[in-house]
């Protein structure tokens, strides 16, 4: 479980930082390497989760996964519903 929490913080370091990055481009068509950024992050952190069983934890990140691919894809804009969502994800992975 250490293993998994030093990994996990460090990716929702990088995921936390990334997302605030986006909310500050609000109202801006979001850069897709960011977006690249912010998914991929996402989806490691839903695999290790898996690995080690933590299966909350891997459930919502793939959620979260599945609305940034999305985003990504232009499926959805990014709205202030929709930004503030990925936020709240971010902050509910942070606490789990």
């Amino acid at each position: 479980l250490s293993e998994f929490v030093a990994e996990a913080n460090e990716v929702l370091e990088t995921l936390a930082h990334d997302v605030a990055v986006l909310d500050a481009q609000r109202g801006r068509e979001p850069e897709p390497e960011l977006l690249n950024a912010i998914f991929r992050a996402a989806h490691s952190l839903k695999g290790l989760s898996a690995m080690f069983g933590q299966e909350r934890i891997s459930g919502l990140a793939h959620h979260l996964e599945d609305v940034l691919d999305a985003l990504r894809l232009g499926k959805v804009q990014a709205t202030d519903g929709l930004l503030d969502a990925i936020l709240e994800g971010v902050d509910l992975l942070t606490v789990m």
